[in-house]
């Protein structure tokens, strides 16, 4: 998925929704540590507020 249809799929949207899609669920399903993901998912993006002012 390229960045500019990250964007245009996720604008909009609440922002716990997204971060929810962008991982939060397979975090929950899974049983992950969140902080110890948190330093990759920095890395490799996208950011928070890629998407929306309310995901920040």
């Amino acid at each position: 998925m390229c960045h500019q249809h990250q964007i245009d799929t996720f604008e909009g949207l609440p922002g716990d929704e997204v971060e929810a899609m962008l991982g939060g669920n397979a975090i929950e399903f899974y049983g992950l540590d969140a902080e110890k993901l948190a330093p990759i998912a920095a890395r490799i993006g996208p950011g928070k507020g890629t998407f929306n002012e309310t995901y920040e």
